[in-house]
Protein backbone atom coordinates (compact mmCIF):
# COMPACT_ATOMS: atom_id res chain seq x y z
CA UNK A 1 0.00 0.00 0.00
CA UNK A 2 1.24 3.39 -0.94
CA UNK A 3 1.98 5.64 1.85
CA UNK A 4 -0.15 8.79 2.19
CA UNK A 5 1.76 12.01 3.17
CA UNK A 6 0.59 15.63 3.39
CA UNK A 7 2.85 18.32 1.25
CA UNK A 8 1.77 21.92 3.35
CA UNK A 9 -0.07 23.66 0.84
CA UNK A 10 1.84 27.25 0.32
CA UNK A 11 -0.67 30.44 0.11
CA UNK A 12 -0.70 32.91 -2.41
CA UNK A 13 2.15 33.57 -3.87
CA UNK A 14 5.95 33.20 -2.61
CA UNK A 15 7.35 35.81 -1.10
CA UNK A 16 10.23 36.63 0.36
CA UNK A 17 12.52 34.07 1.37
CA UNK A 18 9.36 31.39 0.48
CA UNK A 19 11.67 29.35 -2.01
CA UNK A 20 13.95 28.52 1.03
CA UNK A 21 10.92 27.23 3.09
CA UNK A 22 9.23 25.51 0.42
CA UNK A 23 12.69 23.47 -0.05
CA UNK A 24 12.69 22.96 3.98
CA UNK A 25 9.23 21.57 3.47
CA UNK A 26 10.00 19.13 0.46
CA UNK A 27 12.97 18.12 2.57
CA UNK A 28 10.75 17.49 5.53
CA UNK A 29 8.52 15.23 3.06
CA UNK A 30 11.09 13.01 2.19
CA UNK A 31 11.94 12.64 5.81
CA UNK A 32 8.43 12.00 6.58
CA UNK A 33 8.05 9.19 4.16
CA UNK A 34 11.45 7.52 5.22
CA UNK A 35 10.44 8.06 9.07
CA UNK A 36 6.76 5.83 8.66
CA UNK A 37 7.37 3.72 5.73
CA UNK A 38 9.82 1.28 4.42
CA UNK A 39 11.96 1.80 1.82
CA UNK A 40 11.43 -0.22 -1.26
CA UNK A 41 14.56 -0.94 -3.20
CA UNK A 42 15.76 1.33 -5.78
CA UNK A 43 14.72 -0.25 -9.42
CA UNK A 44 17.32 -0.28 -11.98
CA UNK A 45 15.81 1.83 -14.98
CA UNK A 46 16.99 2.55 -18.62
CA UNK A 47 16.77 6.16 -19.35
CA UNK A 48 17.35 6.99 -22.84
CA UNK A 49 18.20 10.72 -23.06
CA UNK A 50 15.80 12.51 -25.25
CA UNK A 51 17.27 14.66 -28.01
CA UNK A 52 15.89 15.85 -30.92
CA UNK A 53 17.30 13.02 -33.39
CA UNK A 54 16.39 13.02 -36.57
CA UNK A 55 17.81 9.90 -38.19
CA UNK A 56 15.57 10.56 -41.53
CA UNK A 57 13.81 13.44 -43.13
CA UNK A 58 15.72 16.84 -43.43
CA UNK A 59 15.24 20.24 -44.12
CA UNK A 60 14.08 22.27 -47.51
CA UNK A 61 15.31 25.70 -48.58
CA UNK A 62 13.40 28.67 -48.40
CA UNK A 63 14.52 29.73 -51.36
CA UNK A 64 16.95 29.52 -53.91
CA UNK A 65 20.17 31.10 -53.28
CA UNK A 66 23.46 30.51 -51.96
CA UNK A 67 23.89 28.69 -48.81
CA UNK A 68 25.72 30.69 -46.68
CA UNK A 69 25.56 34.58 -46.21
CA UNK A 70 27.01 37.46 -44.39
CA UNK A 71 24.72 39.28 -41.93
CA UNK A 72 24.48 42.80 -41.08
CA UNK A 73 22.95 42.81 -37.28
CA UNK A 74 20.09 45.13 -36.60
CA UNK A 75 19.35 46.32 -32.73
CA UNK A 76 15.97 47.79 -33.31
CA UNK A 77 14.04 45.70 -31.30
CA UNK A 78 13.55 45.46 -27.42
CA UNK A 79 14.98 42.07 -26.36
CA UNK A 80 13.28 40.02 -23.51
CA UNK A 81 15.60 36.52 -23.24
CA UNK A 82 13.85 33.30 -21.16
CA UNK A 83 16.03 30.61 -20.13
CA UNK A 84 15.48 28.27 -17.50
CA UNK A 85 17.63 25.66 -15.42
CA UNK A 86 17.55 22.83 -13.07
CA UNK A 87 19.76 21.20 -10.38
CA UNK A 88 19.05 17.87 -8.61
CA UNK A 89 19.87 16.88 -5.01
CA UNK A 90 19.74 13.01 -4.51
CA UNK A 91 19.86 10.57 -1.33
CA UNK A 92 18.58 7.06 -1.05
CA UNK A 93 15.58 7.64 -0.21
CA UNK A 94 14.28 10.12 -3.78
CA UNK A 95 15.91 12.69 -6.27
CA UNK A 96 14.23 16.29 -5.93
CA UNK A 97 15.07 18.36 -8.63
CA UNK A 98 15.21 22.35 -8.42
CA UNK A 99 13.86 24.29 -11.83
CA UNK A 100 14.76 27.83 -11.70
CA UNK A 101 14.17 30.58 -14.44
CA UNK A 102 15.00 33.86 -15.04
CA UNK A 103 14.18 36.78 -17.60
CA UNK A 104 16.09 39.31 -18.07
CA UNK A 105 16.57 42.31 -20.84
CA UNK A 106 19.50 45.00 -21.62
CA UNK A 107 21.78 43.40 -18.78
CA UNK A 108 22.57 41.09 -16.17
CA UNK A 109 19.97 41.94 -13.51
CA UNK A 110 17.19 39.86 -13.85
CA UNK A 111 13.27 41.66 -14.47
CA UNK A 112 11.96 38.19 -13.00
CA UNK A 113 13.50 34.84 -11.52
CA UNK A 114 11.58 32.01 -10.86
CA UNK A 115 11.08 31.05 -7.76
CA UNK A 116 12.14 34.24 -6.58
CA UNK A 117 14.78 35.46 -4.44
CA UNK A 118 15.18 37.74 -1.70
CA UNK A 119 15.54 40.71 -4.38
CA UNK A 120 13.62 43.85 -5.42
CA UNK A 121 12.16 42.90 -8.77
CA UNK A 122 10.80 45.52 -11.58
CA UNK A 123 8.51 42.91 -12.27
CA UNK A 124 6.02 40.50 -9.81
CA UNK A 125 4.86 37.51 -9.86
CA UNK A 126 1.24 36.67 -8.66
CA UNK A 127 1.23 33.37 -9.59
CA UNK A 128 2.44 29.96 -7.59
CA UNK A 129 3.79 27.92 -10.15
CA UNK A 130 5.61 24.39 -10.13
CA UNK A 131 9.34 24.15 -9.48
CA UNK A 132 10.54 21.10 -7.05
CA UNK A 133 9.78 17.83 -8.30
CA UNK A 134 10.67 15.02 -6.48
CA UNK A 135 10.98 11.66 -7.01
CA UNK A 136 10.72 8.94 -4.44
CA UNK A 137 12.22 5.64 -5.21
CA UNK A 138 9.02 3.97 -3.10
CA UNK A 139 5.31 4.17 -3.22
CA UNK A 140 4.10 7.41 -1.37
CA UNK A 141 1.09 9.25 -2.49
CA UNK A 142 0.25 13.16 -1.29
CA UNK A 143 -3.09 14.16 1.00
CA UNK A 144 -5.73 16.08 -1.01
CA UNK A 145 -4.88 20.25 -1.11
CA UNK A 146 -1.52 19.38 -2.42
CA UNK A 147 2.01 22.14 -2.90
CA UNK A 148 1.79 24.34 -6.24
CA UNK A 149 5.14 24.58 -5.76
CA UNK A 150 5.78 20.85 -5.75
CA UNK A 151 5.46 18.51 -8.28
CA UNK A 152 5.14 14.81 -6.79
CA UNK A 153 6.24 12.42 -9.63
CA UNK A 154 5.36 8.22 -9.29
CA UNK A 155 8.34 5.99 -8.38
CA UNK A 156 8.74 4.24 -11.65
CA UNK A 157 9.29 8.15 -13.71
CA UNK A 158 12.43 8.02 -15.48
CA UNK A 159 14.63 10.84 -14.08
CA UNK A 160 15.18 12.84 -17.36
CA UNK A 161 11.18 12.89 -17.57
CA UNK A 162 11.56 14.37 -14.17
CA UNK A 163 14.08 17.13 -15.44
CA UNK A 164 12.16 17.60 -18.44
CA UNK A 165 8.51 18.21 -17.15
CA UNK A 166 9.93 20.42 -14.48
CA UNK A 167 11.81 22.81 -16.42
CA UNK A 168 10.22 22.88 -19.69
CA UNK A 169 7.14 23.34 -17.81
CA UNK A 170 8.68 25.86 -15.77
CA UNK A 171 9.40 28.32 -18.81
CA UNK A 172 6.39 27.76 -20.25
CA UNK A 173 4.64 29.00 -17.38
CA UNK A 174 6.48 32.40 -16.87
CA UNK A 175 6.63 33.06 -20.66
CA UNK A 176 2.49 32.10 -20.26
CA UNK A 177 1.70 34.16 -17.24
CA UNK A 178 4.99 36.67 -16.36
CA UNK A 179 6.52 37.93 -19.63
CA UNK A 180 3.13 39.61 -20.94
CA UNK A 181 3.25 42.29 -18.33
CA UNK A 182 6.66 42.54 -19.44
CA UNK A 183 5.59 42.89 -23.37
CA UNK A 184 3.12 45.67 -21.98
CA UNK A 185 5.62 47.39 -19.98
CA UNK A 186 7.67 47.85 -23.43
CA UNK A 187 5.16 48.89 -25.92
CA UNK A 188 3.90 50.99 -23.12
CA UNK A 189 7.21 52.76 -23.44
CA UNK A 190 6.92 52.73 -27.46
CA UNK A 191 9.59 49.77 -27.68
CA UNK A 192 9.20 46.53 -30.28
CA UNK A 193 9.98 43.49 -28.08
CA UNK A 194 11.38 40.62 -29.32
CA UNK A 195 11.82 37.22 -26.85
CA UNK A 196 14.14 35.15 -27.27
CA UNK A 197 13.99 31.58 -25.85
CA UNK A 198 17.00 29.58 -24.80
CA UNK A 199 16.82 25.77 -26.44
CA UNK A 200 14.54 24.90 -29.25
CA UNK A 201 11.33 26.68 -30.21
CA UNK A 202 9.81 23.28 -29.47
CA UNK A 203 11.50 20.01 -28.57
CA UNK A 204 10.71 16.07 -29.27
CA UNK A 205 11.96 12.97 -28.92
CA UNK A 206 13.62 10.26 -31.56
CA UNK A 207 11.29 8.44 -33.84
CA UNK A 208 12.51 5.94 -31.88
CA UNK A 209 11.08 6.89 -28.22
CA UNK A 210 7.61 7.37 -30.04
CA UNK A 211 8.13 3.59 -32.01
CA UNK A 212 8.63 2.31 -28.20
CA UNK A 213 5.78 4.62 -26.67
CA UNK A 214 3.15 3.48 -29.18
CA UNK A 215 3.72 -0.15 -28.37
CA UNK A 216 3.62 0.71 -24.35
CA UNK A 217 -0.22 0.38 -23.14
CA UNK A 218 -0.59 2.53 -20.44
CA UNK A 219 3.17 2.97 -19.89
CA UNK A 220 5.59 4.97 -18.96
CA UNK A 221 6.75 6.08 -22.49
CA UNK A 222 3.34 6.53 -23.72
CA UNK A 223 2.54 9.15 -20.54
CA UNK A 224 5.77 10.97 -21.65
CA UNK A 225 5.31 10.86 -25.14
CA UNK A 226 1.09 12.48 -23.93
CA UNK A 227 3.40 14.66 -22.00
CA UNK A 228 5.05 16.28 -25.05
CA UNK A 229 2.44 16.38 -27.25
CA UNK A 230 0.22 18.64 -24.49
CA UNK A 231 3.84 20.68 -23.94
CA UNK A 232 4.28 21.47 -27.83
CA UNK A 233 0.40 22.31 -28.21
CA UNK A 234 0.57 24.57 -25.54
CA UNK A 235 4.04 26.00 -26.45
CA UNK A 236 2.61 26.96 -29.86
CA UNK A 237 -0.58 28.80 -28.79
CA UNK A 238 1.48 31.07 -26.50
CA UNK A 239 3.94 31.84 -29.69
CA UNK A 240 0.50 32.61 -31.34
CA UNK A 241 -0.77 34.92 -29.70
CA UNK A 242 2.11 36.72 -28.83
CA UNK A 243 2.47 36.85 -32.66
CA UNK A 244 -0.84 38.11 -32.83
CA UNK A 245 0.21 41.52 -30.95
CA UNK A 246 2.99 41.87 -33.28
CA UNK A 247 5.49 40.36 -30.68
CA UNK A 248 7.70 37.77 -32.77
CA UNK A 249 9.30 34.90 -30.28
CA UNK A 250 12.79 32.66 -31.34
CA UNK A 251 14.90 30.32 -29.82
CA UNK A 252 18.71 30.02 -29.51
CA UNK A 253 19.90 26.48 -29.59
CA UNK A 254 23.57 26.91 -28.11
CA UNK A 255 24.42 23.33 -28.00
CA UNK A 256 24.57 21.71 -31.61
CA UNK A 257 26.51 18.39 -30.55
CA UNK A 258 22.52 16.22 -30.71
CA UNK A 259 21.44 18.01 -34.29
CA UNK A 260 21.33 16.40 -37.13
CA UNK A 261 19.84 18.80 -39.65
CA UNK A 262 22.78 19.65 -41.99
CA UNK A 263 23.80 16.66 -42.92
CA UNK A 264 20.85 15.88 -44.87
CA UNK A 265 20.84 19.04 -46.79
CA UNK A 266 21.89 18.44 -50.44
CA UNK A 267 23.12 22.08 -50.91
CA UNK A 268 25.60 21.45 -47.93
CA UNK A 269 26.81 18.13 -48.94
CA UNK A 270 27.62 19.30 -52.56
CA UNK A 271 29.23 22.30 -51.07
CA UNK A 272 31.40 20.37 -49.07
CA UNK A 273 32.37 17.32 -51.41
CA UNK A 274 33.31 20.37 -54.49
CA UNK A 275 35.89 20.96 -51.44
CA UNK A 276 36.91 17.52 -51.62
CA UNK A 277 35.16 16.62 -47.53
CA UNK A 278 33.14 13.68 -46.94
CA UNK A 279 30.05 14.90 -45.19
CA UNK A 280 29.73 11.77 -43.15
CA UNK A 281 32.84 12.52 -41.06
CA UNK A 282 30.96 15.12 -39.35
CA UNK A 283 29.46 13.87 -36.21
CA UNK A 284 27.31 16.51 -35.78
CA UNK A 285 25.81 20.02 -36.87
CA UNK A 286 27.99 21.69 -34.15
CA UNK A 287 31.20 19.88 -35.86
CA UNK A 288 29.68 20.96 -39.85
CA UNK A 289 28.70 24.24 -38.96
CA UNK A 290 31.78 25.65 -37.53
CA UNK A 291 33.90 23.81 -40.88
CA UNK A 292 31.24 25.54 -43.14
CA UNK A 293 31.44 28.84 -41.75
CA UNK A 294 35.53 28.18 -41.50
CA UNK A 295 35.41 27.40 -45.19
CA UNK A 296 33.39 30.67 -46.35
CA UNK A 297 35.65 32.77 -44.52
CA UNK A 298 38.63 31.30 -45.74
CA UNK A 299 37.39 31.58 -49.45
CA UNK A 300 36.65 35.20 -48.36
CA UNK A 301 32.77 34.16 -49.40
CA UNK A 302 31.31 36.32 -46.18
CA UNK A 303 33.67 39.33 -45.43
CA UNK A 304 31.76 40.05 -42.01
CA UNK A 305 31.70 39.70 -38.52
CA UNK A 306 28.56 38.02 -38.39
CA UNK A 307 27.42 34.70 -41.07
CA UNK A 308 24.62 32.26 -40.89
CA UNK A 309 23.39 29.57 -43.57
CA UNK A 310 20.16 30.67 -45.62
CA UNK A 311 17.04 30.04 -44.05
CA UNK A 312 16.08 26.36 -44.13
CA UNK A 313 12.11 24.46 -42.50
CA UNK A 314 11.53 21.25 -41.29
CA UNK A 315 8.79 19.46 -40.89
CA UNK A 316 9.42 17.13 -37.52
CA UNK A 317 6.22 15.29 -38.06
CA UNK A 318 8.02 12.21 -39.47
CA UNK A 319 9.16 11.61 -35.52
CA UNK A 320 5.48 9.85 -35.58
CA UNK A 321 4.74 8.65 -39.01
CA UNK A 322 4.04 4.95 -39.27
CA UNK A 323 5.68 2.58 -41.57
CA UNK A 324 2.68 3.05 -44.13
CA UNK A 325 3.09 7.08 -43.90
CA UNK A 326 -0.11 8.09 -41.98
CA UNK A 327 0.68 9.26 -38.13
CA UNK A 328 0.74 6.49 -35.43
CA UNK A 329 -2.58 6.01 -33.78
CA UNK A 330 -1.68 7.21 -29.98
CA UNK A 331 0.37 10.59 -31.86
CA UNK A 332 -1.74 11.37 -34.30
CA UNK A 333 -2.43 14.99 -32.61
CA UNK A 334 0.74 15.89 -31.98
CA UNK A 335 1.55 14.48 -35.78
CA UNK A 336 -0.87 16.66 -37.06
CA UNK A 337 0.37 19.97 -34.86
CA UNK A 338 4.28 19.02 -36.15
CA UNK A 339 2.95 19.16 -39.63
CA UNK A 340 1.11 22.53 -39.29
CA UNK A 341 3.55 24.20 -37.59
CA UNK A 342 6.87 23.36 -39.21
CA UNK A 343 10.34 25.18 -37.77
CA UNK A 344 11.83 27.71 -40.04
CA UNK A 345 16.03 28.51 -38.94
CA UNK A 346 19.15 29.62 -39.42
CA UNK A 347 22.64 28.43 -38.48
CA UNK A 348 24.11 31.48 -37.12
CA UNK A 349 28.31 32.55 -36.07
CA UNK A 350 29.53 35.42 -34.60
CA UNK A 351 33.28 35.86 -35.03
CA UNK A 352 34.99 35.43 -31.89
CA UNK A 353 37.09 38.42 -32.93
CA UNK A 354 36.55 40.76 -35.81
CA UNK A 355 39.84 40.94 -37.45
CA UNK A 356 40.31 36.59 -37.11
CA UNK A 357 38.77 33.83 -38.69
CA UNK A 358 39.97 31.28 -36.88
CA UNK A 359 37.04 31.21 -34.47
CA UNK A 360 33.48 31.32 -34.78
CA UNK A 361 30.61 30.90 -32.30
CA UNK A 362 27.82 28.99 -33.74
CA UNK A 363 24.59 28.55 -32.54
CA UNK A 364 21.19 27.75 -34.04
CA UNK A 365 17.86 30.46 -33.95
CA UNK A 366 14.66 28.81 -34.48
CA UNK A 367 11.00 30.05 -35.00
CA UNK A 368 7.87 29.08 -36.44
CA UNK A 369 6.94 29.30 -40.14
CA UNK A 370 4.01 31.67 -39.12
CA UNK A 371 6.73 34.55 -37.31
CA UNK A 372 9.20 34.10 -40.23
CA UNK A 373 6.29 34.41 -42.90
CA UNK A 374 5.71 37.91 -40.87
CA UNK A 375 9.10 38.99 -40.13
CA UNK A 376 10.83 37.13 -42.33
CA UNK A 377 14.80 37.32 -41.72
CA UNK A 378 14.65 40.14 -40.04
CA UNK A 379 14.19 38.33 -36.33
CA UNK A 380 17.39 36.55 -37.09
CA UNK A 381 19.34 39.72 -37.60
CA UNK A 382 18.11 41.27 -34.17
CA UNK A 383 19.24 38.29 -32.44
CA UNK A 384 22.52 38.04 -34.31
CA UNK A 385 22.77 41.94 -33.18
CA UNK A 386 22.34 41.15 -29.68
CA UNK A 387 25.57 39.16 -30.05
CA UNK A 388 27.90 41.37 -31.99
CA UNK A 389 26.79 44.61 -31.68
CA UNK A 390 27.02 43.61 -27.59
CA UNK A 391 30.30 42.75 -27.67
CA UNK A 392 29.08 39.14 -27.23
CA UNK A 393 29.71 35.95 -29.37
CA UNK A 394 26.14 34.70 -27.97
CA UNK A 395 23.45 36.82 -27.74
CA UNK A 396 23.90 38.88 -24.65
CA UNK A 397 19.90 38.56 -23.04
CA UNK A 398 20.20 35.11 -23.35
CA UNK A 399 24.17 34.66 -21.93
CA UNK A 400 22.52 37.05 -19.04
CA UNK A 401 19.45 35.05 -18.30
CA UNK A 402 21.47 31.43 -18.49
CA UNK A 403 24.43 33.26 -15.97
CA UNK A 404 21.11 34.19 -13.47
CA UNK A 405 19.80 31.14 -13.72
CA UNK A 406 23.14 28.97 -12.63
CA UNK A 407 23.97 31.83 -10.06
CA UNK A 408 20.65 31.43 -8.28
CA UNK A 409 20.43 27.55 -9.00
CA UNK A 410 23.33 27.55 -7.14
CA UNK A 411 22.43 28.88 -4.02
CA UNK A 412 18.97 26.87 -4.08
CA UNK A 413 21.32 23.25 -4.58
CA UNK A 414 23.11 24.41 -1.56
CA UNK A 415 20.64 25.60 0.83
CA UNK A 416 18.60 22.43 -0.11
CA UNK A 417 21.59 19.74 0.54
CA UNK A 418 21.64 21.46 3.46
CA UNK A 419 18.33 20.49 4.62
CA UNK A 420 18.85 16.98 3.63
CA UNK A 421 22.03 16.66 5.83
CA UNK A 422 19.99 18.39 8.34
CA UNK A 423 16.80 15.83 8.45
CA UNK A 424 19.77 12.95 7.91
CA UNK A 425 19.21 12.11 4.40
CA UNK A 426 22.49 10.26 2.96
CA UNK A 427 23.23 12.30 0.47
CA UNK A 428 24.22 10.47 -3.11
CA UNK A 429 27.59 10.03 -4.90
CA UNK A 430 26.29 12.79 -7.64
CA UNK A 431 24.87 15.31 -5.06
CA UNK A 432 28.21 14.70 -3.07
CA UNK A 433 30.44 15.37 -6.08
CA UNK A 434 28.36 18.32 -7.07
CA UNK A 435 28.65 19.74 -3.48
CA UNK A 436 32.68 19.23 -3.57
CA UNK A 437 32.85 21.15 -6.97
CA UNK A 438 31.73 24.04 -5.90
Amino acid sequence: MALRLKILASKGRLGLFDAYRELDEAARFIKGAVDRGITLPKLSIAQPRLEECFEEGGPEALADGPILESLAPTQAMYKVGLDGGSRRVGCDYALEVIATVAVCARGFYPLVDYPPAPLDYPVSVAQTFEWIGLLPHFDVEADAAPNPNVKLFEKDCYAEQVYEELRLGLETRVLDGVVPSIIDSSLDMGESPLIILDGPIYGVPARGFFKRAEGDGAGRLKRYGKWYEGHVKERIEIIERYLRRGVPVVSVVKRLGKSWYLKRFPAIKDFLRRRGLDPGVFANDGALVHELFRLGLSEGLLPAVCVSTAPMKVDLSYVVKDPAGGFMKDFRELGCLLERNPKVFVYAGVLAHPLSSDYVQTFRIETLESVYNKYGGAVFKEVMGDAALQGSPLPISIVSSDARCREWGEILFKYSVEGFMKHHLPLDYETRVGLMSQ
